[in-house]
């Protein structure tokens, strides 16, 4: 029997123990800062002391002994503060795993508002991104390419159905693994300094887009050829160096050496520094980013994975001597370290000694030839990877959802007990749904807040979730591999001088053509044809439904509608079928049960929501 508030244990536990840590971690760094200032003291004391006994050479002892402590003891320290900060971290994210069960995720700073388009088949009208969306709900990547790979995984067409059964089982996977997955987060965040107040949640920036880096690491352009100019380079810089030290040493060496020299390197450097700025600049620029993927990197591939999927993932992050692409990505973040220096005000005196500018640039070029073209694999995987645990959040927060059954039979969706995965369960009514040939559209009438829209965006949402590979909010779902397509929320465009009809109209077009299509689709309709009179609204509608289920591979779907005269077309056309919602009054308040029956809505309610309102009405008027 699955146990629903195992999840909630677990991040209970994990929060408190990650707590306590957080404590000793505390004392620790205390401790350390007491010890340090006893060094300090104590090395101070003993070098005056020895310096006042005139015993010069037990003097200089205890000077270099305690600066040696306290080099020790600084690296101590540091190691203590960044535990502290990725414990914290684990803290938060195990607090904020719980939030999602008090429905308080809407807290959570990263909306994925950048991807809304009110142009996409569903994703608007899905509250797939947004303030509220699925995106806002689940999503734990915080790489680039991490956030772009979920959003593609909610808004692409479905894949093929090997490509779906092998996502479910790679995030199956991951599911089972709660530490693992809350380490990868932990990474990103600690890297990337996305640690957000949860008091004051704001919108983060996020990291950069990578493109510009992986451009620069897949194209190898020597910047000069052939190599013996490198090699006359690092001579020329080294003879600077020695020539002048000597000049200063020993004054035996003329100053016209390296004066030449210098004059000579001067020369070298002005020969295409805006390009070499470039080089350098970029690097440095996404210095932060390469941190981030070096540790994301290494914690991916400590991980042994057992699904094939995974599994190959993970074989592409070593090259062909077995080298890791963490390790090699180490060398890149070690070069950007040498390229920090760039920003100091005496940096133009050091490059103008040493040419440090061409010893980084050849260092780049080197690591280019040798693993720039790996670059954009790896950072694909890690946001593969990054995208699939946070769809793994689904699986493991809630093992009472199901696996949905993908199949190649064409237009059918069947499901058991289906909610909307965004509401509560203390509040989520689940229903049964049945589509399939010879039934192609189920016609949903129901009086004003009686569920319609909600369970329209229900069926579509759990479609999305199960396309994406992750479980669905059902008992039981079995469905085609459709493409989805909606008309539900739409708003006037002023700036493109739009109505609101002229703009429905334009989203039923979108609908429409997709349905003629070679691909069989899956169509949420809500109240279509509201901006025009009963009558016409009455005749659209029908021919609408009639075309959609008429042309190419062929469509299915639910439309929802408060025109029941429209409901009489389940006589003519065998494929429709009715369902309605209902609500009762009880105690003279007006309540509804949220659950899909069959047949047509008799009730209304618009009367009474207006004087619910508050706005005054004669019954004797006949307004409904």
């Amino acid at each position: 029997m699955v146990n629903l508030k195992e999840p909630v244990t677990q991040y209970q536990k994990r929060k408190e123990n990650y707590h306590g840590l957080q404590t000793t971690l505390e004392k620790r760094f205390r401790r350390m800062i007491g010890l340090k200032l006893l060094v300090l003291l104590g090395g101070l004391s003993m070098t005056i002391l020895f310096f006042i006994d005139k015993k010069y050479a037990f003097s200089g002892g205890a000077l270099f002994l305690g600066i040696a402590l306290l080099i020790f003891l600084d690296g101590k320290h540091n190691k203590i503060q960044q535990r502290q900060k990725y414990v914290a971290i684990l803290h938060d994210l195990n607090e904020q795993a719980l939030w999602r069960f008090d429905q308080r995720w809407g807290a959570f700073p990263d909306t994925g508002a950048e991807f809304v388009s009110d142009n996409h088949p569903y994703a608007s009208d899905l509250d797939v991104f947004g303030k509220g969306s699925l995106f806002q709900w689940l999503n734990a990547s915080h790489t680039f390419l991490g956030r772009q790979k979920l959003a593609a995984l909610l808004t692409a067409p479905p894949a093929d159905l090997a490509q779906i059964v092998r996502r479910q089982e790679a995030i199956a996977e991951l599911a089972k693994d709660l530490k693992w997955r809350q380490g990868l987060t932990a990474h990103g965040i600690k890297i990337a300094g996305q640690i957000e107040d949860l008091k004051a949640p704001k919108e983060p920036t996020g990291p950069q887009d990578p493109e510009e880096l992986v451009q620069w690491a897949g194209s190898v352009k020597p910047f000069f050829n052939p190599k013996a100019v490198i090699f006359g380079i690092r001579a020329l810089s080294a003879f600077t160096v020695g020539t002048l030290a000597l000049v200063i040493l020993t004054h035996k060496i003329p100053f016209y050496l390296p004066l030449g020299a210098l004059l000579l390197q001067y020369l070298l450097l002005r020969i295409r520094a805006k390009q070499r700025n470039k080089i350098l600049d970029t690097v440095f620029y996404y210095r932060k980013n390469l941190e981030l993927y070096q540790e994301l990197l290494e914690h991916i591939e400590q991980k042994h994975f057992s699904c094939d999927y995974l599994r190959n993932l993970n074989a592409g992050l070593k090259n062909s001597q077995g080298e890791t692409a963490a390790r090699q990505l180490a060398r890149l973040v070690k070069i950007s370290d040498q390229i920090t220096g760039r920003q100091h005000g005496f940096y133009a005196i050091f490059n103008l000694l040493t040419m440090w500018d061409y010893h980084c640039l050849f260092a780049l070029e080197s690591w280019q030839e040798n693993s720039g073209r790996n670059l954009k694999l790896w950072l694909t995987t890690i946001g593969e990877i990054e995208a699939l645990a946070s769809l793994a959040i689904i699986n493991f927060d809630h093992p009472d959802w199901t696996r949905p059954r993908i199949v190649d039979k064409p237009l059918i969706f069947t499901a058991k007990d289906l909610g909307h995965p965004l509401l509560s369960a203390t509040i989520r009514k689940g229903n049964d749904l049945l589509i399939e040939d010879p039934t192609r559209v189920l016609l949903i009438t129901g009086s004003n807040m009686s569920g319609k829209s909600t369970f329209l965006r229900t069926t579509g949402i759990n479609l999305v979730l199960a396309y994406a590979g992750t479980v669905v909010c059902a008992k039981s779902l079995t469905c085609s591999r459709m493409n989805i397509y909606t008309c539900m929320r739409v708003s006037d465009n002023l700036e493109k001088n739009i109505s609101t009809f002229y703009a429905e109209l334009l989203r039923i077009k979108m609908v429409v053509q997709a349905a003629g299509g070679p691909k069989p689709l899956f169509f949420l309709l809500d109240e279509i044809f509201k901006g025009t009179n009963s009558r016409d609204r009455h005749s659209g509608a029908k021919v609408l439904i009639k075309k959609l289920i008429q042309n190419g591979a062929g469509a299915i779907g639910l439309v929802s509608t408060h025109d029941l005269e429209l409901a009489e077309l389940e006589q003519e056309c065998k494929p429709v079928q009715n369902y309605h919602f209902q609500e009762f009054f009880r105690d003279g308040e007006l309540n509804f049960d949220y659950l899909l029956r069959r047949g047509v809505s008799t009730t209304r309610n618009a009367l009474y929501l207006m004087k619910a309102a508050g706005i005054e009405v004669d019954e004797q008027d006949g307004l409904i």
